[in-house]
């Protein structure tokens, strides 16, 4: 075992690097400068959260949000990494004294807002104090092609070159097309970079795209389901946050709220209670996306379609950072295409921008947007769509989101013509027996019920006139096309059920109960400690405990993601409950 996966065992609690994360280790600590894009949940922050550990000196980490700088410091101290922020939020006395234990080297990462690098009393610290490493996380705010470009981030580079000695600079994004890439490492000025794109696949993700007709009703349905299930549900105005937190929180569901018009106090108490499960779910805008570092949150619904694939793959990503099955789920319908246009048109954009950059980024946006409708109108694979979006080649269709599995709940009659026809205009293709596409113009849903019910094959519950006569009100019916030797032929499939079933696992009954009682008590004691439950340890090293059931500390040390810190301050509880 060398250093680095020594540091990583002792820290974290496991053996092996995930994908990407030891060559960027690696790179940084001969001294290279690295520019990572690595999905959410791959592992990016132990990327320059270990090297910290290693090299002298302190790291500086560049973030966007206050939010995100508070979640990783307590989880780093929670591992026993001594860390700090430096924001706002923080009194004169308080950044003075931050400031004062890191250039004495009781810190070795130090977190800060990149507003704040030319602050005097940064700036003397950080001339004075041998900085090894900055880490510049989000780091696609540097690019104005970016989705969420912060002017600045472009102060960050003449912040580098204006140390003593210019440190290794190391950029972190888990979005960025080529020509956002470029213009990171451009506007950084990296020097001669270790590249790394391990992909944009979520494979724990199952991504769906729906059309219900009354948006309210099913989410309160689905979400009524899955209480005590960690969620998110993005819209795109404050008044619909508004709206739709209201109509949860009178159905007695779970729930918190965050939007810009919020004051600050509150958003901070909504995040605080979401990310230590005071509430199971919250609805929020896009404010609430970028930095929200939650690993067990287990769907993210998209109540409104968002304006760019960008935004979407990012606020999608915040499901399943643990590894664990998750869902994304958007909702789309007419009226969110108009939304998203006006709020396009009416963008405000960064000072300093000249005329020309200001055409050439509204022609970017509209392009974005036409992308994103296009997710939503897709027949197709929509993981293949994500992943040719971004420039990756897919190896075929998944076989797990919402058009693999030919999953359409509750669709408008629109989009359930549009599915039927399709099939129908292959069948007619075929020589088969089925109707064009244009013989379904101005057909009604119960037409078109009757005719999917007519099919041969039919394999769905109930009879032709049972269905024919619940009509669209009373049921969500899905239509699907299947193909064989023999020909195609559709079929209509009743349940509500649209994402995978959950399990495989492989825990027996008794392991189950096992594990809830282990979740119990780790969310006894996040609570005893003021902290996230993940912070103390996550539901992956929970299975394993009920998996291998420790029977003393050799044993559950061999657990990952149990390290020797955990084990005295809190591990040999489990391993109690084990026994």
């Amino acid at each position: 075992m060398n250093r680095a996966e020594h540091t990583l065992k002792r820290f974290w609690g496991y053996e092996d690097f995930r994908p990407g994360q030891e060559k960027m280790v690696n790179a940084i600590l001969e001294g290279r400068d690295v520019l990572a894009v690595m999905p959410t949940g791959a592992g990016k922050s132990v990327c320059y959260q270990l090297p910290a550990l290693m090299l002298p000196g302190v790291t500086i980490v560049i973030s966007p949000l206050i939010s995100l700088m508070v979640d990783q410091v307590r989880a780093l101290n929670a591992a026993g990494i001594h860390a700090a922020y430096i924001n706002s939020a923080l009194s004169e006395h308080q950044i003075a004294l931050a400031l004062e234990y890191a250039s004495q080297g009781r810190y070795d990462l130090v977190y800060v807002a990149p507003e704040r690098l030319f602050h005097p009393e940064f700036m003397t610290f950080a001339v004075t104090t041998e900085i090894s490493l900055i880490a510049v996380d989000e780091a696609h705010c540097i690019s104005q092609w970016g989705q969420d470009f912060r002017p600045s981030y472009l102060r960050i580079r003449d912040f580098a070159n204006s140390l003593p000695r210019r440190p290794v600079v190391a950029a972190f994004t888990a979005t960025a097309t080529r020509r956002v890439r470029e213009d990171i490492a451009k506007n950084l000025q990296l020097r001669e970079p270790r590249l790394l794109v391990t992909g944009f696949d979520r494979p724990n993700l199952f991504f769906a795209v729906g059309h219900p007709e009354n948006k309210l009703a099913w989410l309160v349905e689905d979400l009524t389901r899955h209480k005590e299930e960690s969620a998110i549900i993005y819209c795109s105005t404050r008044k619909k946050v508004e709206e739709v937190y209201e109509a949860l929180r009178q159905e007695g569901i779970s729930v918190g709220r965050y939007h810009a018009g919020m004051e600050p106090e509150e958003r901070a108490k909504s995040q605080e209670d979401f990310i230590t499960d005071r509430v199971q779910m919250i609805v929020a805008t896009n404010a609430f996306g970028m930095g929200i570092d939650k690993p067990d949150v287990r769907r993210v619904i998209h109540y409104n379609m968002p304006q760019s694939m960008e935004n979407y793959y990012q606020e999608a990503g915040r499901a399943g950072r643990d590894g664990e099955e998750a869902e994304a789920i958007l909702l789309a319908d007419a009226q969110d295409y108009v939304i998203a246009r006006y709020l396009l048109e009416h963008k405000e954009y960064p000072e300093g921008m000249s005329d020309a950059d200001i055409l050439m980024a509204q022609d970017q946006d509209r392009e974005r947007l036409r992308a994103m409708e296009g997710y939503t109108r897709t027949t197709g694979c929509l993981r293949s769509y994500i992943l040719r979006y971004f420039g990756e080649k897919p190896s075929g269709d998944c076989g797990k989101c919402s058009s693999c599995r030919h999953i359409f709940y509750e669709n408008e009659d629109q989009a359930l013509a549009e599915r039927v026809a399709d099939f129908g205009t292959k069948e007619r293709k075929k020589g088969g027996r089925y109707k064009s596409g244009r013989d379904f113009a101005g057909m009604d849903w119960e037409d078109l019920t009757r005719y999917a019910a007519d099919f041969d094959d039919f394999e769905g519950a109930g009879n032709q006139g049972e269905l024919a006569g619940r009509g669209r009100k009373g049921s969500d019916w899905d239509i699907s096309r299947e193909v064989s030797r023999r020909g195609a032929y559709g079929y209509l499939a009743r349940g509500k059920a649209y994402g995978p079933a959950p399990g495989g696992d492989g825990l027996s009954r008794e392991d189950q109960k096992l594990l809830d009682q282990l979740d119990h008590m780790r969310k006894k004691i996040a609570r005893e400690n003021g902290v996230a439950p993940y912070m103390i340890c996550n539901l992956r090293t929970l299975k394993e405990i009920c998996r291998r059931k420790p029977g003393n500390q050799e044993e559950m040390l061999q657990i990952p993601g149990m390290t020797k810190a955990k084990y005295e301050n809190f591990g040999w509880r489990f391993q109690e409950m084990v026994m």
